[in-house]
Parts: C-alpha cells; structure tokens; sequence
C-alpha cells in the first residue's frame, strides 16, 4: 500500500493595527491596599512580526505477508518538511510607562525596539528530512493474539544557522551546529484474549514506547538568535528626570519609524542559541536534552510570557552573558 499526503499549516499573528506596543503600570489609588498592574496597547510586541508556514510532504508504503499463524507488516517512511518563519518581536518597538502621570507627560520609563542587521530579512528557512522504518508480527495462538512491533526513525536536519565568529571565537562554541540525526527506536508489544464459548470475556492491553511528532519549528530560534541578524535597541531613562538618567527614552510618536535616545546611544543586545555537540541547549542552567528530542522551548526575546505560533508555552531557555564585550557592534 503506497500513501503520498502533502499538508501545509499556517499560523499568521497579524496586530489588529501597525503600531508599536504601549505598557503602562497602573498602581491602586489606595494607600492601605498596594497593587499594580501592567496594561498594554497597540501591537502585541511578539505579534509585530511573527509569521510561520510549514509544509510537509510524507510518503509511506506498507506491505503485509500472511505465514502460517504470523501475519508481517513491514513499511518504511520518508518526510520532507520546510519550515519559513518570519520572526521580528518588537519591529514597531515598546514603549514602557511607569505611572499614568508619565502617560500625560508622554514620559517613557524605557523605549525598545529590535532592529535587522543589514541585508538580512525577517524570515528563516530551513529543511528537515525524516526517514523511519517499522515492522510488526501479529501471532494468532488460538484464543490470544500478541502483537509485537518495533519502529525506527532518523530527523535529519539538511540546513544550518549562519556562524558568528566572535561567538565561536571568545567563547568557543558554534552558532551553525545543528544535531546529528539519530535513531529513535520505538518498541511495543500488544495483546488480545478472548474467552468463553461466545467470546463474551475479552482481554487485551500494550506497552510500549511511542515518539510523537518533533515541533521541528523550535529550530528556527537558532536560525534567528545566532546574534547576526538582528540587535534590540533600548533606551532608558524618563526625559523628564533631574538629573538625566540612562541614556533617556524618547518620548511616545507612533509616526517616528526609528526613534533613537535622547542621550546617548542605545544599548544593544543579540541573542543567541545554540547547541552543545552532545544535543544540549547551551543555557545558564545548561539544560539537558538528547539530539532532536523535545527540549524546553529554547530562544524568545525577554518578554516570553507570550510564545510566538508553533511554541510551546513552557519557559524558553536563553543563552546569556555577562561578558557582553565580545558581541558589542565593531562599528559603534
């Protein structure tokens, strides 16, 4: 039996406006009872740029032989996926008030907003090949039937993220390694009994190992946070402080396209993730993980309250240093 399926999925995050996201933290007006809360306006900073479209193409052909009391079932299985995403948190930037009373004096306590390095653009793709084999054994033993199969699969990922050589320079790691394939082996035995003359009592049960299907599109954080293709840019400081502090955030102007501090220039930070050639995602806590298995969420800008489409809602793992000097712009 031979089966071609061809799926494609797409998951657009497009603001209601193009505007940037506005935050304001309200404070309760009695003074017995202290409460605050953050409310946001405008394009939700992860929805300003936040587009992905997979296609997958599958193809499987299965073939059964009847033996004496076995029935065999053997197949084999090759994926082909491409994964775009386009991924610009903050594009239209944020600005951040700490009081109402900053609000009306268009006084932002911090201003941010991530910006593409030149001649890169908004989307990443890549490509992954998945190969898998499986067979199984059906015994009839009179009243029992057993079960036994056992399946291989192999994620092999055919494109790699740009390399940064300060990374791979002061802090020997490479932003283009990707895992290797491995084999993932999914045993599993089932069982099935009936008894009495009419077959009224039925027995059956199973175990196993069952792998679902990679959330391939995690990947493309790597592809994005190689810290080459983008920079957030943050300014600090209300302009209304005496003395001026920080580098001072300009104040709200949704027409400005690229507002800059008042003071100074912006602090610049690149994320970056990658892996360690034993399959982990290098993070502060080093978290564990084998090669293309389902790790915690790697990459997302600070904000990871809100995952862009495809994530998970688990706590992304970021990579970060004190050292920044190493990743500073050489063209400051």
């Amino acid at each position: 039996e031979l089966d071609l399926t061809v799926q494609r999925t797409t998951d657009r995050a497009d603001p209601a406006r193009d505007w940037p996201q506005v935050e304001v933290v309200l404070r309760s007006p009695d003074e017995a009872f202290t409460a605050t809360r953050p409310v946001r306006a405008g394009g939700q900073f992860f929805a300003q740029k936040n587009d992905l479209a997979q296609t997958s193409v599958r193809l499987a052909n299965t073939v059964t032989l009847a033996r004496g009391r076995s029935t065999w079932t053997l197949g084999a299985q090759g994926t082909w996926y491409d994964i775009r995403h386009a991924y610009l948190p903050g594009s239209r930037g944020e600005w951040t008030f700490a009081s109402w009373a900053d609000v009306l004096n268009n006084a932002p306590q911090r201003m941010q907003r991530t910006v593409l390095s030149e001649g890169e653009e908004p989307e990443v793709s890549f490509n992954v090949v998945e190969v898998g084999a499986f067979v199984q054994d059906e015994l009839e033993l009179g009243s029992l039937t057993l079960r036994l199969g056992l399946r291989a699969d192999v994620p092999l990922v055919q494109d790699r993220p740009g390399e940064n050589p300060r990374v791979l320079g002061f802090f020997d790691r490479s932003t283009s390694y990707m895992p290797r394939g491995r084999v993932v082996l999914s045993p599993r035995l089932g069982f099935n009994w009936q008894g009495g003359g009419a077959h009224r009592t039925q027995l059956r049960g199973g175990a196993g190992l069952f792998t679902g299907q990679i959330p391939y599109v995690w990947l493309s954080n790597a592809f994005h946070n190689n810290g080459l293709r983008s920079v957030l840019r943050t300014c600090y400081g209300r302009w209304t402080d005496d003395p001026a502090t920080g580098n001072t955030a300009p104040p709200f102007d949704p027409a400005d396209p690229d507002p800059t501090c008042l003071l100074g220039p912006p602090r610049e930070s690149r994320a970056v993730v990658l892996f360690e050639e034993g399959g982990a995602v290098v993070s502060p806590q080093r978290v564990p993980g084998r090669d293309l298995r389902p790790l915690r969420q790697p990459g997302a800008p600070e904000r990871a309250e809100h995952p862009p489409p495809g994530q998970g809602s688990r706590a992304p793992t970021r990579l970060r240093w004190d050292r920044t000097d190493a990743l500073r712009d050489p063209h400051r």
